[in-house]
């Protein structure tokens, strides 16, 4: 009977370190990749970010750097440039088709940046004391925030304020820069948060509820962004907005997560 040569064999200890060795690596590998599918995702919430802004910003800047002031020694208590409040704008621009007098209104209840627009050449477009945008009256700016039906441009929009910046000596003159600042929450984002608040909101249709959740995520990011004052504006996050624990730590972090501030310093030809 032969002898069974020594061969070179796997103890069970062995074994058992390999198997532990390549969980810990396949562990490892898994945690790899699941943070580089989050980063992606984040990274393509940005990306929607920044489109989603971006016609806002366009139609804007364009809008405002061709803005129409007509005799800039006006007295400015009757030219009316400027916004009703810090969320509006009403003046008239130069676009290719002609003159257009614009409205930019923020819609807080629907959480949406809308816009206003009344050709010089549409039948029944406002006309101003000398002409139709040389000075334009109260009356020349109600109008179109009345008669015309508004446009959203951007959705999901937390936060808008429109600042205008002049020289001094320049308070009865147009302004010379015009700070836009905006807050909008992604899609993604508002899909996450719809899915936790919808259920605990009141409403007996689906608008209503719509607008309970809409109201119910302003009221959170109200409460993670700095109190605004004359100097203070809601451009960031306080440092404690999220809380470390409480109902209301999951929303708040997606809204953490998945908002983005913008500010256009936008200047005005003159």
């Amino acid at each position: 009977m032969k002898k069974i040569k020594n061969k070179n064999l796997f103890t069970l200890l062995e074994v058992l370190v390999s198997m532990g060795v390549f969980s810990l690596l396949m562990l490892a590998l898994m945690q790899f990749f699941s943070a580089a599918q989050g980063v992606w995702e984040k990274s393509g919430s940005k990306s929607e970010l920044f489109d989603s802004a971006r016609v806002a910003a366009q139609l804007l800047t364009e809008d405002l750097t061709t803005a129409f002031y007509g005799d800039e020694e006006h007295d400015m208590s009757k030219y009316k440039f400027y916004q009703n409040d810090s969320t509006r704008l009403t003046f008239a621009a130069q676009r290719s088709g002609g003159l257009t007098e614009v409205d930019y209104n923020w819609n807080q209840t629907a959480l949406t940046l809308e816009i206003r627009e009344w050709p010089e050449t549409d039948a029944g477009a406002p006309v101003g004391v000398s002409g139709w945008v040389t000075f334009p009256s109260v009356a020349w700016i109600s109008k179109i925030q009345t008669e015309k039906t508004a446009t959203p441009i951007a959705e999901n929009v937390l936060y808008v304020n429109f600042e205008d910046k002049r020289a001094p000596g320049d308070d009865n003159r147009p302004p010379r820069i015009v700070i836009a600042t905006f807050a909008i929450l992604s899609s993604a984002g508002y899909e996450k948060l719809d899915t936790i608040i919808r259920p605990g909101v009141a409403g007996s249709t689906d608008d209503v509820k719509d607008n309970n959740v809409k109201a119910q995520i302003k009221t959170y990011f109200d409460a993670m962004t700095p109190q605004e004052t004359a100097t203070v504006k809601k451009d960031k996050f306080k440092d404690d907005a999220v809380p470390e624990s409480g109902s209301d730590k999951p929303a708040k972090e997606i809204i953490f997560d998945n908002v983005q501030f913008f500010k256009l310093l936008i200047p005005i030809e003159r």
